[in-house]
């Protein structure tokens, strides 16, 4: 389902829930207050705002309640201490289904920064991360859904940031009194409150200050039966959620409960349904994180996650005089040339006044120290952007008429050729609705990418294609392609996509950082012989961000850059 209809569903949805609440407001033993005079942009209470519910009136509670225990219009108002829903799952990477990095090294093994995390050079890496429910009263994950990335919000989210990301830093904390302090604090239970360990888990993590506004918002316990009164109409996901962080403040401060009572409130098991303003996420679904790589998430229950990362390479790309790709080359030597058949010259598409085809003469795979590889007359590359208008039945008429004797007549004449021109159409205008998406999403956010950014990432696809199939034939050739050439031909493609977004803490896609200009710079610096470069590394830090599912029924997870032991 799109995204846009899975929001007009959320919003019918949530009109049809309007009824709870309004049954709520007469209900025996409450006094609906009369509906303020609001203008239409005044935006609903930050809690119900998470469920996709309009404003409404938000009833008063029991009379003869202790003044101690809070009202519905303290638990709906106000922004929570958590509010990151799916609607922030917004930089997910659809045109990345089905590519896959030939192996996973561990990320663990790499250096650790305290500050930055794991130092990685290009390549793709894993492990398995402690992580963190972040969301009481919903399902674990589960049900082959997908989860994807997303900043963490709310009154207290860089307070949840803070400390997913410190876990690594202190690996002697157990899981499970890191667990506790941060459903205290979604729960919005006091500090002192809490259990000794919780409190000294805050104590090391967090400053005074801190520490002090999770008592700022802290909320009183709900006796059961008052309970029962003030959420009985809710709607369900509203009622489940309002319930297990009542439950769960009740428990924290009772200071004897086990975690394994807190765990069956705030986790719930067995299989559930797709919830309101669910859509589908694929389980391997890659999405751009805002640090210039890729990550994907794979939960195992609700407190360890496998994190798969993917950094891009840079690579130079060169081009002749008619926007052909003729060199592609990365930093350690490799380097892949094209000459292309001027004879044959561009095949237009009837429909694609901007989208042309042209063959390749020869490709050259060229690797450090080893004799370079040649294949002649192979393969062919679009160029340019499509439309999706293609008349393509045009140029089976073209083919099948001869027009001509001339070499362009002949390569329409062949059939192969013609039938593997129609599949690459259809796969350049799904790539070109892909990359559609996602300039839309990045626009919505940070200035938009320009179109030179989101047609190289088209012209470095249509190229990679065109590789693959020119050098398919050739044993040594397709030897040599499939192992480095090939990781980097991709890797550059990637690469071109992560550079829609090129924002984060080293400011691209793993480019250097730029180096500050010398103030005396030396007139005549001696020759040095020329080193090898060495591979470029880049700040690669998991913790500290959610992980959202597609369905809304789900765990809303926290990710910490800590491997579980």
């Amino acid at each position: 389902m799109g995204r846009l209809t899975g929001r007009l569903l959320g919003q019918l949805s949530a009109t049809a829930m309007v009824s709870g609440l309004a049954v709520l407001a007469l209900s025996p033993g409450l006094r609906a207050e009369p509906r303020p005079s609001a203008p239409p942009t005044t935006p609903p209470p930050a809690t119900l705002a998470q469920f996709r519910l309009p404003q409404l009136p938000i009833p008063v509670p029991p009379v003869g309640l202790p003044d101690a225990v809070p009202s519905l219009q303290q638990l709906l108002e106000g922004e929570p201490p958590l509010t990151t829903s799916l609607d922030d799952v917004v930089l997910e990477m659809p045109i990345l289904d089905g590519h896959e990095p030939a192996t996973f090294a561990p990320l663990t093994d790499l250096p650790w920064d305290p500050q930055l995390g794991y130092l990685a050079a290009p390549g793709a890496y894993s492990f398995v991360a402690e992580s963190y429910c972040l969301k009481a009263g919903t399902h674990g994950p589960g049900g082959g859904n997908g989860y994807g990335y997303a900043e963490l919000a709310g009154s207290r989210g860089g307070m949840v940031q803070k400390i997913l990301r410190e876990a690594a830093n202190h690996p002697d904390i157990p899981q499970r009194h890191i667990q506790v302090l941060l459903w205290g604090i979604i729960s919005r239970t006091q500090l002192q409150q809490m259990s000794a360990d919780a409190q000294a888990v805050a104590q090391r993590m967090l400053t005074e200050e801190e520490q002090r506004q999770i008592d700022g918002g802290a909320l009183g316990q709900i006796p059961p039966q008052a309970q029962r009164q003030l959420f009985a109409n809710l709607p369900r996901p509203v009622r489940q959620v309002l319930q297990a962080e009542a439950d769960l403040r009740r428990l924290l401060t009772q200071g004897n409960a086990t975690y394994q009572q807190l765990e069956a409130v705030a986790v719930l098991t067995g299989a559930v349904e797709m919830g309101e303003g669910s859509r589908q996420i694929p389980p391997d679904r890659w999405s751009l994180h805002p640090d210039g790589y890729f990550v994907r998430y794979h939960p195992s229950g609700y407190s360890r996650t496998r994190v798969e990362t993917w950094v891009p390479e840079p690579s130079t790309v060169e081009r002749d005089g008619l926007g052909r790709i003729v060199a592609l080359a990365t930093d350690d030597g490799y380097r892949v040339e094209t000459d292309y058949n001027d004879q044959v010259g561009a095949i237009a598409l009837p429909g694609e006044p901007n989208l042309r085809a042209y063959q390749f003469s020869q490709v050259r795979l060229i690797s450090p120290g080893q004799p370079v590889i040649t294949v002649d007359n192979q393969g062919w590359t679009f160029v340019g952007t499509p439309t999706g208008n293609a008349q393509l039945s045009q140029l089976t008429a073209q083919a099948a008429t001869k027009a001509d004797s001339r070499d362009q007549g002949q390569w329409l004449a062949d059939a192969d050729r013609l039938n593997d021109l129609y599949r690459r159409y259809h796969q350049a205008k799904e790539a070109k609705e892909n990359v559609d998406a996602i300039v839309e999403e990045i626009d919505r956010m940070v200035n938009p990418p320009t179109r030179e950014q989101a047609e190289e990432v088209l012209d470095r696809g249509h190229y990679q294609e065109g590789l693959d199939a020119a050098l398919g034939n050739d044993p040594r050739a397709r030897g040599e392609w499939l192992g480095e050439h090939f990781k980097r031909v991709q890797r550059s493609w990637i690469y071109a996509i992560c550079e829609l977004r090129s924002i984060g803490s080293s400011g691209g896609c793993g480019e250097d950082p730029p180096t500050p200009p010398q103030e005396d710079p030396p007139q005549d610096p001696p020759r040095q012989p020329r080193q090898p470069r060495q591979p470029r590394t880049r700040p690669v830090n998991p913790g500290g961000h959610g992980a959202v599912p597609g369905n809304t029924n789900r765990q809303r997870l926290g990710i910490s850059a800590r491997p579980v032991r």
